[in-house]
């Protein structure tokens, strides 16, 4: 029995199995990457699709305009998988970028000092997974954070708007909820009355208020 997929996990597909590019003209260039033994993300699907059906993604580096390539497999093609690595596995990898040592270093303390764990995905994590030059001066970093509660959650994201001011950079993502759902940490600072929920399969408008007394049950 396969294991259960979330969204950003990354998958290896077979060598022998069939995938259909959902990207117009991105056949020949997905062959490649995954010839070369490099993985691809999960996406959010929809409803009406099959349940054996994944939605996958593989964003090409900024030399390559940065086109992000989409693509169908079947779950049976998978033959390896794993969750989005973390930040100290990205960091391990000491991206060559000199702007981003430091902050890295204190988005890890940072991490350490509210007990969590996040994961990296986009311009870092490919640029750790594959070796191509993905990370830039200006890029972002993106990060999704499993939290336990509103209350961390609110802690979390006064921490990460200081980091922000004080280095110059940005740092997107999401939050993860306990249900697996994620909603973005910009969103959830603000003070709409709803939020995006995002899920492997579809996303919501849900009100603020519903989404935080769930969670903090």
């Amino acid at each position: 029995m396969h294991e259960p997929l979330a969204r950003h996990d990354l998958v290896w597909l077979a060598a022998d199995a069939p995938w259909q590019a959902r990207t117009p003209g991105a056949q020949a260039r997905l062959r490649d990457w995954f010839a070369a033994g490099h993985p691809a993300i999960v996406a959010r699907g929809d409803r009406s699709d099959d349940a054996q059906l994944l939605r996958l993604g593989v964003p090409l580096p900024p030399a390559e305009g940065k086109q992000r390539l989409s693509l169908s497999a079947e779950r049976d093609a998978v033959v390896r998988q794993r969750a989005p690595l973390t930040l100290d596995e990205v960091c391990a990898q000491r991206p060559a970028v000199p702007a981003w040592q430091v902050p890295l270093r204190e988005l890890q303390a940072l991490a350490a000092t509210h007990g969590l764990v996040p994961r990296v995905f986009g311009a870092f994590a490919w640029q750790a997974l594959t070796g191509l030059p993905y990370v830039q001066a200006g890029s972002d970093i993106d990060l999704l954070w499993p939290v336990p509660s509103p209350a961390q959650a609110t802690a979390l994201l006064a921490d990460l708007a200081r980091w922000e001011q004080r280095h110059g950079h940005r740092v997107d993502g999401e939050v993860l909820l306990p249900d697996g759902n994620a909603v973005s940490w910009r969103e959830l600072a603000g003070d709409s009355a709803q939020l995006l929920v995002k899920a492997l399969r579809d996303c919501r408008l849900q009100p603020r208020a519903e989404l935080l007394r769930a969670w903090g049950a």
